[in-house]
């Protein structure tokens, strides 16, 4: 999801004029989705992470496993904290049959579940 509203950002700082309202919406929401993803997503305890735009199809494979791959160890990562787990737990990545396509459609649907399941313990 981060990713997708990464690609969303760019695409309109790309294709709209730097003093648009269009730019400007799209740098507050960049900001938005920065400050909240810092506080809320668990892939963000690995110093090794690095959330990047979603790649246009097609434009580079090995991006888009990459991505596939991180939001996978997310959604494991909150399926972890929420059974009261270690994030790291099952971040081996299942390929068994999907294309990358039903993966990274699987891994985006599994993220919203968990997302709109999870509650606070506050």
């Amino acid at each position: 999801m981060e990713s997708d509203l990464k690609r969303m950002v760019k695409n309109a700082k790309d294709y709209n004029d730097r003093n648009s309202s269009i730019f400007a919406d799209a740098e507050r929401i960049r900001k938005l989705l920065s400050n909240f993803m810092v506080k809320h997503n668990p892939a963000y305890n690995d110093p090794n992470y690095v959330a990047v735009a979603t790649s246009a199809p097609g434009e580079n494979e090995e991006a888009e496993q990459n991505a596939i791959r991180a939001m996978v160890n997310t959604r494991r990562q909150f399926k972890s904290l929420k059974e009261g787990k270690s994030p790291a737990a099952n971040m081996d990545i299942e390929t068994a049959g999907d294309s990358s396509q039903e993966k990274f459609q699987n891994a985006q649907e599994g993220i919203i579940n968990e997302l709109l399941d999870h509650q606070d313990d506050e």
